[in-house]
């Protein structure tokens, strides 16, 4: 039976999602494998090996997260996440020239990930971490990004934790205050993320304060034209008093 077995196998996956993946030289042979009784593999399934389905059935169970900066590490990822279930493999990653990472985590449970269908983001380390299960299709995920507005004239070093309660009172899904590249400190203004057209354009037309400010609301694609230093549309920061030393 097993003649045309190649010496090839790997085990992947942990716990209850362990496999071992055996390679073999013609469909023929592992048909005819997957099809026999092995009295001496009594605890074993074997199945015809299928990616794509195996990605599918993780998906369900795997959650996406998105603007995570480069100071939290994937240790302090895993300990708060791991607070919504048992956590079988997380990637932290980031593409080219990135600003920011993004990480995959899987859990052994899709119950894990349930709470994420109406929670789109988390807090951790002042962070606000966008979250979007990987079962979503391209429609669903586009949706989270479909409706931002702009908070612009923050204090200096404002935090996206500081703006939580604000935003929560508006009926924001996220805020996420963009963080300087060279530097690494916040920008002046904040991205804030509604699930729907009608929730942001009532926002918007709310005078918003904020430890003593008069926020102004912007969209995002005025984000070129505010100035770096006060964050304010059409500012010229060359024209600006420079600080103390």
């Amino acid at each position: 039976m097993y003649e045309s077995y190649t010496g090839k196998a790997r085990m992947t996956g942990s716990g209850d999602a362990k496999r071992l993946v055996i390679h073999f030289y013609t469909m023929e042979a592992r048909d005819t494998c997957v099809g026999a009784a092995h009295q001496q593999f009594p605890d074993l399934v074997f199945h015809a090996h299928d990616p794509r389905q195996l990605q599918s059935d993780e998906d369900l169970r795997a959650i996406q997260v998105t603007d995570i900066p480069f100071f939290l590490t994937k240790d302090n990822i895993m300990s708060y996440f791991k607070k919504f279930g048992n956590i079988q493999s997380c990637r932290v990653y980031s593409r080219k020239n990135a600003k920011v990472q993004q990480a995959r985590i899987v859990y052994d449970s899709a119950l894990s990930i349930a709470r994420f269908d109406t929670q789109w983001a988390v807090y951790c380390f002042s962070t606000c971490l966008r979250v979007t299960p990987c079962h979503y299709n391209v429609d669903q995920k586009s949706s989270r990004r479909a409706f931002v507005a702009m908070f612009t004239q923050l204090p200096p070093n404002t935090k996206d934790i500081d703006l939580a309660p604000l935003t929560r009172d508006l009926g924001a899904k996220a805020v996420n205050v963009p963080l300087s590249l060279n530097s690494y400190k916040p920008k002046r203004w904040a991205y804030v993320t509604f699930n729907s057209q009608e929730t942001m354009d009532a926002a918007m037309e709310q005078v918003i304060s904020f430890r003593g400010h008069t926020l102004q609301w912007n969209l995002p694609d005025n984000t070129n034209k505010l100035c770096h230093r006060c964050g304010k549309l059409g500012c010229a920061p060359q024209s600006m008093p420079k600080p103390p030393r």
